[in-house]
């Protein structure tokens, strides 16, 4: 593997937060799931990801892949992301207009945004999260909603 290499992609998604496990008692046992929608999304986001791997040079796949199968010793990987939320459809057009490109400070939660993003990532850009070292992220507003994703992978 290179030193440092950087890869950039865009996911056509509106960005969902993940939501709290359910519980449910059956018999003596309780288990734990996610409604139908979430696990509907689960799948939209897992194939949008594995979509912008297809996507990549056939080369950055495969150091990809190397990268997935034996992690480097000493790797960590910069994730970078932005979220792209549009306004509510309530307000007037005057109003979006002055809200796009400005910070989103209403829900969803960041931290459940990046959950979502992470855990749907891991397998494919990476083994395993633990190899997250950095995350820079925020949430904007914006005409089209969107995930802007930025992969820092350094070796040390």
């Amino acid at each position: 593997m290179k030193q440092q290499m950087i890869y950039h992609f865009n996911l056509a998604l509106e960005p969902v937060a993940l939501p709290r496990v359910r519980h449910a008692l059956r018999g003596k046992f309780v288990s734990l799931y996610y409604p139908k929608e979430v696990e509907q999304k689960f799948n939209e986001y897992t194939k949008a990801i594995k979509g912008a791997f297809t996507a990549l040079s056939f080369v950055e796949r495969e150091n990809i892949s190397e990268i997935v199968k034996n992690t480097p010793t000493g790797l960590k990987i910069a994730l970078s992301v932005v979220f792209r939320l549009c306004p509510a459809s309530s307000l007037s057009k005057k109003k979006k207009n002055a809200l796009y490109g400005s910070g989103h400070n209403k829900k969803p939660d960041l931290d459940n945004l990046l959950k979502m993003i992470i855990d749907r990532m891991s397998g494919v850009f990476y083994q395993d999260d633990n190899v997250i070292h950095e995350i820079h992220a925020r949430k904007e507003y914006a005409e089209v909603p969107g995930i802007e994703i930025t992969l820092e992978y350094k070796k040390e």
